[in-house]
């Protein structure tokens, strides 16, 4: 994962693992021996930005500061590449982005990418915001869905207070899909969570699920979910395998070595392709 904190001139650089490292404090909480795991572990599965052609760049892009959320809220700090653009933490992204396109989205198949992690708090819904953003600051349209239908986020990051969501849909108790434009940032659709009783296992596993997600993939270029850790139980893996790709996100000085091996073992035995493996060290 990123490592990006440390020094072009430490010896133990090596600028070709920059590429798609998002940029973490560390913590002293994990051992040595487990850190140096967990880091062989996104070696093992890293993304690899080299072949990537240079980025089309038809047009001059512009990122707007200070920008207010979806109902004139103004969003959160978290989300560093609408607020702080031209940062270190941006351009870490803007590399993650380069990365995903060589390896989820450089063919023809149409894929979603769903951002899992193996336990709660690595920054999952962080990554995934963030990630979004970037590549709605490409070209195409991109879609952002929270689907994790246990404790939703999403919304309040963005500054929303929209009460029909994703789980509504599939719960059959709104007809319209609910995907709204983030005028703040153009090339941005939300979609929330929304609030329904019912089971999300079984919404997930139903068939409107993913005849939804195939309807997305068509009208958008890019679509990113986010996701229950899979501690909550089978929900992450079930929508990795209905969006067709998965990015696994851990945070070093937290994460365990154990609980991600399970992970990417268990994405390994369902048809979701694993995008790769990224450490969070913020």
């Amino acid at each position: 994962m990123a490592q990006m904190n440390r020094r072009a001139d430490d010896p133990g650089f090596d600028p070709s693992m920059a590429d798609s490292r998002q940029l973490v404090r560390r913590r002293p909480e994990l051992a040595k021996a487990e850190g140096e795991q967990v880091v062989a572990l996104w070696n093992e599965h890293k993304l690899r930005s080299a072949g990537v052609g240079a980025e089309l760049r038809t047009q001059q892009y512009y990122y707007p500061f200070d920008v207010q959320g979806m109902d004139g809220q103004s969003i959160a700090n978290e989300l560093v590449a609408a607020r702080e653009p031209f940062s270190d933490r941006a351009e870490e992204f803007r590399s993650l982005r380069r990365a995903l396109l060589a390896r989820v989205f450089s063919d023809a198949v149409k894929r979603a990418v769903a951002v899992v992690s193996a336990e709660d708090g690595v920054g999952k819904t962080y990554m995934v915001a963030n990630l979004a953003i970037s590549f709605s600051q490409f070209t195409g349209r991109t879609l952002l869905i929270d689907a994790n239908l246990r404790q939703p986020r999403l919304h309040r990051l963005f500054g929303t207070t929209v009460a029909a969501g994703l789980g509504n849909l599939l719960a059959g108790e709104v007809k319209s899909e609910g995907v709204l434009p983030v005028e703040v940032l153009k090339g941005l659709h939300f979609l929330a969570a929304g609030d329904t009783d019912d089971d999300p296992v079984q919404l997930l596993h139903g068939p409107r699920f993913s005849m939804f997600l195939e309807q997305m993939a068509d009208s958008f270029d890019y679509v990113f979910l986010d996701t229950p850790s899979n501690r909550c139980g089978p929900d992450a893996r079930l929508i990795a395998a209905r969006a067709g790709a998965a990015l696994l996100v851990g945070r070093e000085g937290q994460s365990r070595v154990a609980r991600l091996q399970q992970l990417v073992s268990q994405l390994h035995r369902g048809p979701a392709l694993v995008a790769g493996v990224v450490l969070n060290l913020q």
